[in-house]
This record gives C-alpha cells, structure tokens and sequence, in this order.
C-alpha cells in the first residue's frame, strides 16, 4: 500500500496556507502548478485527492477524513481560479489576458457563442392553420 502523502487533512491545509502565504509576501500568482510544487506532488496525485470518493482513492481512510481532504484541494484550487478571474477583469492589470483565459479554461469556463437564425419574411405569432399552410407549401415544392 502506497505511503499518505500527507498525515491528515489538517497537515495539507497547513501546507496548502504556507503556500498563498509565500505567494503573497513575495508578490507570486496564485496556480495549482506552484501549489503541487510546494505540496511536493504532482496535480494529478493532487486531484486523485480531491475525486477519492469517484475513483475510490484513500481506501484506508473514513468518509470525513476523505472530505476533509477534498475541501481543503476545493478551497485551495478556488483561491487559485479567484486569483486567475480577478486578474482578468483587473483593468489595472498590464498582462496579457490570453494566459488568465486559458487558466479560467482550465477550471471549466469556457467560452459561448450564440447563433440565432432569424428569418425575416416570417411573422411570430402564426397560427396553427397558418403553420400547416407554410407546411404544406413545402412539401410541394419538394416533390
């Protein structure tokens, strides 16, 4: 059986508050990249943590240990997307956005386009009769 990687929840949300406690006395973004680096793991051990009740992870341990550690992995990874959505509406901020949109992705944002077809020879409110009119005149033309 694999070692823990860390003793309890509680030691990873200490470790996990060093780290945005060094970002910010040195002026350093907030990213999961830098929060494996400090946890001395990797983001897909990390994420194994936080999805251990989807992918039966931490076997040895009970259900309030294993949320215990899936909050503190959620906290930490939504102070990173606030860091990451802050920075992009900053209007003060002088870095490119691209690099925070892609970050934004990551955490599942995505963009939207909308198309609407409008037709402008139709009127709205037609009425069942009319409809099946326009229908019926299609199907003609397709025969």
């Amino acid at each position: 059986m694999k070692p823990m990687k860390w003793n309890n929840p509680e030691e990873l949300k200490e470790k996990i508050d060093e780290f945005f406690k060094e970002c910010d006395e040195k002026n350093i973004p907030y990213t999961i990249t830098g929060l494996c680096m400090m946890l001395d793991t990797t983001r897909a051990t990390l994420m194994n943590y936080q999805d251990c009740f989807e992918i039966d992870w931490l076997k040895r341990e009970d259900d309030d240990t294993k949320r215990r550690y899936v909050n503190a992995i959620k906290r930490a990874k939504a102070k990173c997307e606030n860091y990451a959505e802050r920075q992009l509406l900053d209007p003060n901020c002088k870095k490119s956005p691209i690099g925070y949109i892609f970050a934004m992705k990551n955490y599942g944002w995505q963009d939207r386009h909308e198309l609407v077809a409008v037709n402008p020879n139709q009127k709205e409110d037609l009425t069942v009769e009319e409809l099946e009119a326009q229908l019926k005149q299609l199907e003609a033309k397709l025969d």
